[in-house]
């Protein structure tokens, strides 16, 4: 509490002379209310019932000028003594009766530290700018002895506050004014303005009240904390309790807010960032070399602008690695084109963010709506190109070809035993590698066909970020293995022949009757029905491949007999009436054995015949008088051509089916 010295001079009467017909103001008189260290000025309109004068009071106003030290004279009335002005005399619509002698009055709060003698004088202004100013004693201006005693404030001043959104934090600054003696400032936030007599009864609340004397500002930091609020802010010298030998006294404070140290207009605090709510799409389009954005339209009304973010991976935080604002737009566009450079290569995710009009931006918490990928955007073909495998005793040389978009990065070769392959699960990994070697030498230790891809995860051009190439073209980046035998590399790598290896002389055992036929010879047999005839046979030759063909055909196909328990098996079906069945032994030579198969011909079975059984038995007594022509035509075509086969010579005769292979 600061201690005011107060003196109080009683309101001297004073009669107006109204015998004449100026309209001077009357009866002006100033009173000093300690109390609320204010000065009460009243004063009064002329009496008269003179109509004329009465109309130009309705028309008239009143000045009012203040001055210390001195009174006022006719000319020492000017703008720097004027207090308050455009102070109706009276109303167009008051009656006469009401305006003769109408009554005004104003306060006046004197500047802190004010201790002083104090004259007030009424000017009248008329409606053509006439002015009145007669400011007699007792008439227009007070009379002596008016004292005004103001206690000096203590108190900030020029104090000031801000928020900063992107620090999310409030700032103060003042001019110190508190004495450094035992004081502090305190800092109070409200939410209504403050003024000198509304303070006691207002809700407010303390802030702090530690700042040290000589401190210029103060931050207030929400980082951790959500605010979004309009707020006003008053600072303080904070004069703590204490006690001492004659008692105790409570904490005090200037509140009279005379030195600007309450906010007159609130500041909005506010880091409680937007949210799109909506949806976002894209769409690649790899002939115009642009991704095209389309959202819904933002529906909140305190957003500024929309944020196009972008990344090589999910967008969860813009503060993550890798985004990038692609652009800020109006609020209410719905559409964003992403042109591409032409040596673009990326895999690539959108989001939409929002800027509110307080400067918040959304960084993070995106809606799964309203972001999108990932948007595989390439803008230049498979970079390796050319792949091809050659095989080098049991290493297998890659060779390839490499775009020079390519920046950096590695190749991954893969292989798959599909024979339809894509950069499905049936592939692979077999190792990475350097791509601009152009080359990669892989070990097996056994050499099986596979399909062989090398892709690329790297950088191209001006593409921000890694990218993973798993594009797979057969006869580009993709090309299919398949082994060359053990002898065929031996007859590569060494041009003189091999030594032969002993073997049996050849022979086919068959389980029908016995026979057995060496290369060259021919055999009949006949089958006892029109469905399908196999034929069981041994080998004398181990380690041998046996394979057989339609003779009679006009493209003969070959065959693998199947392997059985006890050597092979070969089915064949009606019509087949001859057959080649070849072999090729472990030294590569080639035989070669004929059957003929005899069908019976098909008759309609009579009822009155006898039983299969007695069939069978007259078919086996007269073979020979059964013979049907097309089994002589058959015999016919065997003779010739074994005499065709005897004219050959074995060597040739081995050429011949080498090149039937």
């Amino acid at each position: 509490m600061f201690l005011l010295f107060v003196m109080v001079f009683p309101i001297q009467s004073v009669v107006a002379d109204e015998n004449d017909s100026t309209l001077q103001a009357r009866e002006t008189q100033a009173e000093f209310l300690p109390d609320i260290e204010s000065t009460m000025l009243q004063w009064r309109n002329i009496e008269t019932s003179d109509g004329l004068l009465l109309d130009q009071l309705k028309m008239a106003t009143y000045e009012v000028h203040r001055k210390e030290n001195g009174r006022f004279f006719s000319n020492s009335i000017t703008p720097e003594t004027l207090i308050a002005q455009d102070i109706p005399a009276c109303y167009m619509n008051d009656w006469n009766e009401v305006c003769s002698g109408k009554a005004h009055s104003i306060m006046y709060e004197p500047s802190p530290g004010t201790q002083t003698n104090v004259y007030y004088a009424i000017v009248t202004v008329l409606r053509d700018g006439t002015r009145t100013e007669d400011v007699n004693i007792g008439f227009s201006q007070t009379p002596d002895g008016h004292i005004e005693i103001v206690a000096p404030s203590i108190a900030p001043e020029e104090f000031t506050a801000s928020y900063d959104v992107t620090n999310q934090t409030t700032h103060f600054s003042w001019r110190p004014s508190c004495p450094q003696s035992g004081l502090s400032h305190a800092l109070y936030e409200h939410s209504a303005p403050a003024s000198k007599s509304t303070w006691d009864s207002m809700d407010k609340m303390l802030v702090t009240n530690f700042i040290p004397s000589d401190a210029s500002e103060f931050s207030v930091e929400w980082a951790n904390e959500s605010v979004d609020r309009s707020v006003y802010y008053s600072l303080t010298c904070f004069y703590p309790p204490y006690c001492d030998d004659e008692g105790c006294y409570p904490a005090r404070e200037d509140t009279r807010f005379h030195s600007g140290n309450t906010l007159q207009n609130p500041i909005v605090e506010d880091n409680q960032a937007p949210r799109f709510a909506g949806s976002l799409s894209a769409q690649y389009n790899s002939n115009e070399s642009q991704t095209v954005l389309q959202w819904s339209q933002v529906l909140q009304n305190d957003i500024a602008k929309v944020r196009i973010y972008h990344a090589p991976k999910e967008i969860v935080s813009v503060e993550q690695g890798g985004v990038q604002v692609l652009a800020e737009l109006d609020s209410n566009s719905i559409e964003f084109i992403h042109h591409l450079p032409a040596d673009w290569m990326l895999t690539s995710y959108y989001a939409i963010g929002l800027v509110d009009n307080q400067g918040n931006i959304q960084i993070d918490e995106f809606d799964v709506s309203g972001k999108v990928g990932p948007i595989v955007e390439r803008n230049i073909p498979v970079s390796i190109t050319s792949l091809s495998v050659e095989q080098q005793n049991s290493t297998l040389l890659f060779e390839w070809e490499l775009r020079s978009e390519f920046m950096s990065g590695d190749a991954v070769l893969w292989t798959s035993q599909s024979p339809n392959p894509d950069m499905s699960p049936a592939w692979e990994e077999v190792t990475r590698l350097n791509p601009t070697t152009l080359e990669h030498h892989l070990n097996l230790e056994s050499m099986q066909e596979a399909w062989y891809a090398l892709t690329l995860d790297g950088t191209w051009g001006s593409s921000p970020s890694i990218h993973t190439d798993d594009r797979i073209y057969l006869g580009m980046n993709a090309v299919l293995f398949t082994p060359i035998i053990e002898q065929e590399i031996e007859d590569l790598n060494d041009e003189t022949s091999p030594i032969p290896i002993d073997l049996p002389e050849f022979s086919l055992s068959f389980d029908v009757g016995n026979q057995t036929l060496k290369n060259g010879d021919w055999v009949t047999f006949e089958s006892q029905t029109n469905q399908t005839y196999t034929l069981l046979f041994t080998h004398s030759q181990v380690n041998s491949s046996i394979r057989w063909t339609d003779v009679l055909t006009s493209n003969p196909f070959w065959r693998a007999a199947t392997t059985v328990e006890n050597g092979f098996s070969i089915s064949i079906e009606e019509p087949i009436n001859l057959i080649h069945i070849e072999s090729t032994d472990a030294n590569g030579d080639i035989s070669i054995v004929r059957v003929g198969i005899d069908w019976p011909d098909e008759q309609e079975v009579e009822p009155e015949q006898s039983n299969d059984t007695e069939l069978i038995e007259q078919n086996d007594s007269s073979e020979e008088e059964s013979v049907s022509m097309p089994l002589l035509l058959v015999i016919g075509i065997i003779g010739a051509y074994i005499l065709i086969i005897l004219s050959i010579k074995p060597k040739d005769e081995l050429g011949l089916y080498g090149e039937e292979e």
